[in-house]
């Protein structure tokens, strides 16, 4: 009987896990810079150095991650020729991780998502090529 007051929790606290993880981006469909389809799986390797970041910073690391990732795949995808893609695929996954870390790493910028790349993976569906970065 009588009134009762219902407080919520003003902190939450959420579990996040800071062992090395994967994000693979499966078949991914893109065309070269001369207009050849190619079909590729990404899997990138990375470990959460900032979880206050990744938590506070955005509503989902592990999509922004994904989205990052992408639009660096398709940044230097669609910049090269196949032929050249072929023969140097090592490389690629260096320049996807140059465009892809700036986005990922940075905890002092805003917008940043508080993972740390460790290593990508290209797989040319197709060809039974497998390149690391």
């Amino acid at each position: 009987p009588g009134q009762y007051w219902i407080l919520t929790p003003r902190t939450a606290i959420t579990p996040v896990d800071v062992r090395p993880k994967f994000v693979r981006l499966v078949g991914q469909e893109l065309l070269t810079a001369d207009g050849v389809p190619v079909k590729l799986t990404v899997a990138a390797n990375y470990e959460m150095t900032d979880p206050a970041l990744a938590i506070n910073g955005n509503a989902s690391y592990a999509q922004a991650l994904y989205l990052v990732l992408q639009l660096a795949v398709r940044e230097v995808i669609s910049s090269a020729n196949v032929d050249a893609l072929m023969e140097n695929r090592v490389s690629f996954g260096e320049k996807v991780r140059a465009l892809a870390e700036p986005g990922v790493q940075k905890p002092s910028e805003p917008g940043e998502l508080g993972p740390h790349l460790l290593l990508l993976l290209f797989l040319i569906l197709g060809d039974t090529h497998l390149s690391c970065s």
